[in-house]
């Protein structure tokens, strides 16, 4: 397997560029997968002795990509932060590192388009601007200020290859994610534009702004993959990524993991996953209005997208579709939390699941991690 990297200061498109070229690559027949580094650390407040969690981020990192050369993967495209002044890691895999760099003004109107602040945008700045500055020399640099992502990810594949690498076509073999670590897992699911990540999101926000170790997931960020000859791979995937996460965020004294997940994967799998802690699924039930609702919201939303986000530029039909096929009928589990939000605006939503899980948190402000 090999990996692409793909790092840079904020603003310069280093994982729109990297979703294009992963997108591209597998559409010509790549097996590949993606993963934004940027997923791997959400685990706050951080560590000692590793504030911006580059450690921790990287040693996932190395389990992930084992993970995704396990069933098959050729090419494995890493994009987001990198520690600048240490040469990037490879993790023992053929690698090439790209750095892409953009004049500051270019930037700047990529960051206010997010509907940053103008204090904001200038402090990431900033550090954009260290950050390339300082870069370690194997860094190759690629500058992206007048050139569209299509344009910067044909450069990049022009550097990376398009041909497969040896372990293109090696036989797919079976995950069996566990995680030894103890502590508590709240793993939050439910259909289609419930409203699970954003609730998620709300409830760790919430624990790191008192100051508590918690971790943070999102499981479909874990397991983007193309032409893997492996019906079941997405789910093994997304397993072993939150398997790994929960034993690193443990090391670091996290006591509890949230986890946001499809609905697809079944709390039998949840439960062994993690064998040694204590794990409280919690399905959010919605009916169609209110998905509809919450999906209007996500198209309204500013600020960057995540990866595979095939809501942000969908229509109405496109929508509708969304809802239909991702209402999976849920298979009966008494040991599943079922908290009904039909109806609810979100922060009722959050309230309502806050409830559910035996903590009231309402009196905490809002997260500055």
């Amino acid at each position: 397997m090999r990996i692409l990297r793909l790092a840079g200061g904020p603003g310069v498109g280093k994982s729109t560029v990297a979703w294009e070229v992963a997108r591209r690559l597998g559409d010509e027949g790549t097996p590949t997968g993606y993963v934004d580094i940027d997923q791997l650390g959400m685990c706050y407040p951080a560590p000692g002795g590793d504030p911006d969690r580059w450690h921790l981020k990287e040693r996932v990192l190395q389990h992930i990509a084992r993970a995704h050369e396990a069933v098959g993967v050729d090419l494995l495209v890493v994009s987001g932060v990198a520690e600048t002044r240490t040469p990037p890691p490879s993790h023992g895999y053929p690698a090439t590192s790209i750095w892409l760099d953009a004049e500051e003004s270019v930037r700047r109107a990529r960051l206010a388009a997010r509907g940053w602040d103008d204090g904001q945008v200038g402090r990431a700045l900033q550090a954009g601007t260290t950050e390339s500055t300082h870069a370690h020399t194997d860094w190759i640099r690629l500058a992206t200020d007048r050139l569209a992502a299509g344009a910067v990810a044909d450069a990049v594949i022009d550097r990376v290859g398009s041909q497969p690498g040896s372990a293109a076509g090696a036989a797919t073999r079976a995950l069996r994610p566990v995680s030894t670590a103890a502590g508590r897992v709240v793993w939050l699911t439910g259909p289609r534009l419930a409203g699970a990540s954003t609730v998620g999101w709300r409830l760790v926000s919430e624990r790191w702004s008192a100051g508590l170790v918690t971790g943070f997931a999102d499981a479909a960020q874990l397991a983007f993959t193309a032409n893997v000859d492996d019906h079941d791979h997405d789910h093994g995937l997304a397993l072993a990524g939150v398997a790994a996460l929960h034993e690193a965020f443990a090391e670091v004294q996290a006591h509890e993991f949230v986890v946001v997940a499809p609905q697809v994967i079944t709390p039998d799998a949840v439960r062994l996953t993690f064998p040694h802690a204590e794990v409280v699924i919690v399905r959010l039930g919605a009916d169609e209005p209110t998905r509809r609702t919450r999906a209007g919201e996500r198209r309204a939303a500013r600020g960057p997208r995540l990866a595979g986000d095939d809501v942000a530029e969908a229509t109405d039909a496109e929508i509708a579709a969304l809802i239909v096929d991702g209402a999976v009928e849920p298979r009966e589990d008494p040991g599943v939390v079922v908290v009904e939000t039909s109806g609810l605006e979100l922060r009722a939503a959050v309230d309502t699941v806050r409830r559910a899980l035996g903590g009231d948190m309402s009196s905490v402000g809002d997260p500055a991690p």
